[in-house]
Parts: C-alpha cells; structure tokens; sequence
C-alpha cells in the first residue's frame, strides 16, 4: 500500500506540473499567421468574387481591377498589410487575430469615391481578414461570420470549453480516479486486517472458554478432594472411638 502510494503521488504531481507548463507556454504564431499569407488570401478572396471582372497582378502589390460594385477599372495597389488582435482573450479556435489589407484606387476620380463611398465599404469588408487557428487560414469576412456561427452552434458542453479546460478536467478526473482506486485498495486493506483481528478475538475468546472450563473443572477437583478427605477423617474418628 505505501509502495503505491509514493509512486502515485509522484505521477500526481506530475500531471499537475505538465498541465500548468502546457498552458503556461506561449502559442507560437503557425507559417500562415503572416503578411504574405494574408495578402495571397486576399488576393484568392478578390479572384474568387463573383463581381470581380478583372483582378491581375501587374507588378508587386499592384493589380489591375475592374468589378461590377461601382464604376471603376483601373490600378489597384496594396499599401500596407497589418496584422492586429481582438483583444479577445481564450483558446477560441477561430483565435482572434486579423489582418488588416490596406488599398489605394490609383486612377479613381473623388467623385466615384463620394457618390459609390456605401459600394466601396461593402467591398471594402473583404479588406479585413481573420485568422482560423484549427484550419492554419485566412477568412473572409463572411467566412468568418459562418465559421463563428458553426462554433457556436456546436453542443454547450463543447462550445464551453476550451483545450485549456479540457486538460485540467482531464487531469482533475485522473485525480478523482486515483483517490478513487487508493480508497478501494485503503478500504479492502482495512478489510483484511479487521478480518485478522477478529480471528484474533475469536480465539482469544474460545481460549478464555477453555480456560474458565479447565477453572471449572479444578475447582470440582478440590470439592471433590475435600468431601473425600472429610469422609476419610469420619471413618478415623470412628475407628478411634471403636477401639
């Protein structure tokens, strides 16, 4: 019993100091968490839009574009590709990171961008791209919208929870399991040596038994002896008396 106890305990503890070290380790930004693999995404987002006319890459960061949401076919550059957070704080499989494509209408007059400025936010939604952590993408911002709506549509148990979650249930279960099998063993050890005991006070009671029967017996002895010796001095006196 103490034998397993101390390689029990250990493996405990163990256990413990595992699950803090794993949560404790920063999450290492995958080969897809970067400007490049945002911009290419954003490309394929553009390409794949079915009211894009022409989307062509014409030098570095610069495309030719044409799309039937405003009036417009011209250059198309890319000015900056910046990658921020939520601020959201969890192990969300859809993580919380975005990134952010910065564009300029090279050839668009101000008066398109101020009569079609609702065509272009609509377009512009497309601009802002988040990270799926499961996945190792990029998603657009109706991917996005779907994605979150399928996770939180998941069943409660599983959309409660995070990894982080499940591994201290996992451990707080190995836990209870253990105490659990150390309690049953404790118990059944317990068990056994009351069992001895009472074997002990078995015997120990049958021999006081014997012990009050050869008293018994002994004490009728001397009885015994004693009316013998009375009747052995009755006769003497007798004998005396007669003589």
């Amino acid at each position: 019993m103490l034998r397993w106890l101390s390689l029990s305990i250990p493996l405990a503890f163990g256990l413990v100091v595992a699950g803090l070290l794993t949560l404790a380790i920063p999450t290492v930004p995958t080969a897809a968490l970067t400007r490049e693999s945002a911009l290419d995404a954003w490309v394929e987002i553009q390409q794949s839009d079915p009211q894009t006319l022409v989307f062509e890459k014409i030098g570095e960061k610069r495309y030719h574009f044409s799309t039937e949401r405003f009036p417009y076919d011209g250059e198309l550059d890319v000015v900056n590709v910046a990658i921020d957070d939520l601020g959201i704080i969890g192990d969300d499989p859809l993580d919380n990171r975005i990134a952010i494509i910065e564009v300029d209408f090279v050839d668009m007059p101000d008066e398109v961008r101020q009569r079609h400025f609702q065509s272009l936010g609509l377009w512009e939604r497309n601009n802002t791209l988040y990270y799926q952590n499961d996945t190792d993408t990029w998603l657009s911002a109706l991917e996005w919208q779907k994605a979150l709506t399928e996770t939180y549509s998941s069943p409660f148990w599983y959309s409660c929870f995070s990894w982080s979650s499940w591994v201290w249930i996992g451990i707080a279960l190995l836990l209870i399991l253990m105490v659990v099998t150390m309690s049953r063993k404790a118990n059944k050890q317990i068990d056994r040596t009351m069992s001895a005991q009472d074997k002990v006070m078995e015997d120990h009671k049958v021999s006081l038994e014997r012990q009050a029967e050869a008293i018994a017996l002994t004490k009728e002895a001397i009885a015994e002896s004693r009316h013998t010796n009375q009747l052995l001095g009755d006769i003497l006196e007798e004998l005396k008396k007669s003589a």
